[in-house]
């Protein structure tokens, strides 16, 4: 009976799910909504750089993220961003240089800067949509800073799946 139940159940759901018009599944969310979740990653990041515990930015992204990286590989990866003010994000609205889209694939891709004194933050952000909500998939930071024709270009920590 509760097989039976939670089949018709899955069933009404993926429904209503097929009934909802592709377009609305394609857009991104609001703009409100894309600065909460820049700011809510660069905050996480932010944590572990200070506490040096990388589990909770894990733990916050998609199976995905998880299965590819452990914290220690986080810890290395974003190493070159524990100098950043990160938790200072929040205090400056998300410029995006690109326009928001979620591909093929349905993750939705942020990318931009945080436009901070002395240095701005870049960021390039991977969502999946998962229940109610956008979970980390994948994720690059960056300072930016005016770079020396010799130079290879600015810091970076980069993961992803």
């Amino acid at each position: 009976m509760v097989g039976a139940l939670r089949g018709a159940v899955w069933a009404a759901v993926v429904s209503a799910v097929m009934a909802w018009p592709a377009t609305a599944q394609n857009l991104p969310p609001p703009e409100g909504e894309m600065a909460r979740l820049i700011w809510s990653t660069l905050l996480a990041l932010d944590h572990a750089n200070l506490t040096g515990n990388y589990t909770v930015l894990r733990d916050l992204a998609d199976s995905g993220f998880r299965d590819a990286n452990d914290a220690a590989q986080l810890a290395f990866i974003f190493e070159p961003t524990r100098d950043l003010p990160l938790g200072q994000a929040v205090l400056y609205p998300p410029r995006l240089s690109e326009t928001p889209v979620i591909g093929e694939d349905g993750l939705l891709r942020l990318t931009g800067r945080i436009p901070m004194r002395p240095r701005a933050v870049l960021f390039d952000m991977l969502f999946a949509r998962r229940d109610a909500g956008w979970r980390i998939f994948g994720l690059s930071v960056a300072a930016e800073e005016p770079v020396p024709e010799e130079s290879g270009g600015p810091e970076e920590g980069v993961a992803g799946q």
